[in-house]
């Protein structure tokens, strides 16, 4: 069995890790001229997150930099000017024109047709059919301005699963060094013990092993924290300084008071009605019924006023013996009421009307669609969430157990009354139950973000009345 001077050696060894630990933190803190490099920690301690981006800076950062959010309001301006559009409508017609000409020989005779004119047309009754297209055009509006929610909570949900990633990327590999750390502390000292016949051989080979293995596990952990950040700073647009796990720990507290207050029927009927992917397709049935009165009402007549005044020149010669006098210029004007219907149009009625009955059954059915998935999500995740809940409360707890079981067998270790395997148990059983603490932490944080995409929003974002 092992000496009293390797617990010793160990506590020697931690405390050193810990004084260089302090001094990273310390000059981490002093020196903000530029972002860490990939060995440095980027996840601030609990206490100042002031030059931290927190959760919610990396929410807004998305959307006012990514391009998706700029094709969504581009939308929203098109749904505006449709609307434009359609109330022009029921607004005066002005045109105006010039016409200038003669003509000589025996083809073209000898009149001069010089000729100006304007013209006005107020449409006055269409039997629905402008307004109809006016509220076609309102209902793609409120679709453009939910389409902009929606592509705004699409693109926080990839923000803040990155976010969450990198916090959850950092933790496991601080828990990787400890356990790299641990395995270290013994395999340094494994050759002389096995010397001194303190270890069999079987007993060094498992030390050596276990260290390989916790190396290599550190490896890894390492170079996914690497990606997570660099995925992270790719969807931002800008260099990380820090992130801050209490940032998020705030983020969700609400969302937490929110969920705990409310039943799983009454979070899928807020689910279903404040949902921005809801909202549109809703918008879109509104605009698809409207669109199909517009078209059903566009069969039948239209009235309006029509006004029209000219003025003609007239040549010399058609103006008759010149003692008469007779005037250079011609006016005519006219104003009178107009009725247009369209008795035949070859079936293009009927099949602008089976197109709008179409686009009505597609919109309908996208929304019945969109509502069943997002009932799907909603019962999912709140089902995980309550599991989550209990599992990462349990999970704490036994972490602590197995901490205070491993102290004690690394004491137990070094006063001779335990073999090393059942040192190398304690510490797997320790650092897999963290590992699993870990993970179902920041799943039961992804379950609450969709939670909240589908009810209280992600992002605040701004749209068009």
């Amino acid at each position: 069995m092992i000496e009293r001077g390797s617990l010793l050696s160990f506590l020697c060894a931690a405390l050193a890790a810990g004084s260089l630990f302090w001094a990273d933190s310390f000059g981490q803190e002093n020196d903000l001229s530029a972002p860490p490099d990939n060995d440095t920690p980027i996840v601030s301690p609990k206490g100042d997150v002031s030059q931290c981006t927190t959760f919610s800076d990396a929410l807004s950062a998305a959307y006012h930099a990514d391009p998706r959010i700029d094709g969504a309001r581009g939308e929203l301006d098109r749904a505006l000017a449709n609307l434009q559009a359609a109330r022009a409508q029921s607004r005066p017609q002005i045109s105006g024109f010039v016409q200038a000409g003669s003509g000589t020989g025996r083809l073209l005779n000898n009149q001069s047709d010089n000729l100006s004119a304007i013209q006005y047309n107020q449409t006055i009754f269409t039997f629905g059919a402008i307004k109809y297209s006016k509220l076609a055009a309102r209902a793609e509006i409120r679709a453009a301005n939910a389409n902009i929610g929606r592509v705004a909570s699409e693109v926080a949900q990839e923000i803040g699963s990155a976010y969450l990633e990198l916090l959850r990327a950092e933790a496991l590999l601080d828990l990787a060094k400890q356990q790299e750390e641990f395995y270290a502390q013994n395999v340094a000292t494994a050759d002389s013990r096995l010397e001194a016949q303190v270890i069999t051989i079987s007993e060094a080979s498992q030390i050596k092993a276990n260290y390989a293995l916790a190396r290599s596990k550190r490896i890894d952990t390492d170079l996914a924290r690497q990606q997570a950040r660099a995925r992270l700073e790719s969807l931002i647009g800008y260099p990380l300084y820090c992130v801050s796990s209490l940032a998020a720990d705030f983020y969700f507290a609400d969302t937490e008071q929110y969920i705990g207050a409310i039943t799983l029927d009454e979070l899928l009927e807020e689910s279903t009605r404040l949902a921005p992917e809801v909202q549109r397709g809703a918008a879109r049935v509104a605009a698809a019924e409207a669109l199909k009165k517009q078209v059903a009402r566009s069969n039948l007549p239209s009235i309006s006023i029509s006004g029209f005044a000219s003025r003609e020149y007239i040549p010399e010669s058609q103006r008759g013996p010149a003692f008469l006098n007779p005037p250079s210029f011609s006016d005519r004007n006219r104003i009178g009421i107009v009725i247009n219907q369209n008795f035949y149009r070859g079936g293009r009625g009927q099949a602008e009307l089976r197109d709008a009955q179409g686009r009505l059954r597609i919109a309908e059915s996208e929304l019945a669609t969109i509502r069943r998935s997002i009932e799907d999500v909603v019962r999912r995740s709140w089902v995980r969430v309550q599991a989550q809940e209990a599992a990462r409360q349990a999970l704490a707890e036994a972490r602590h157990q197995l901490d205070v079981q491993l102290e004690q067998a690394q004491l137990e270790y070094a006063f001779g009354v335990r073999r090393l395997d059942e040192v190398i148990r304690a510490a797997d059983a320790y650092f897999n139950t963290a590992s699993q603490e870990i993970e179902t932490q920041y799943q039961y944080y992804n379950n609450l973000f969709i939670l909240r995409a589908n009810t209280l929003g992600v992002v605040e974002y701004r749209v068009t009345p």
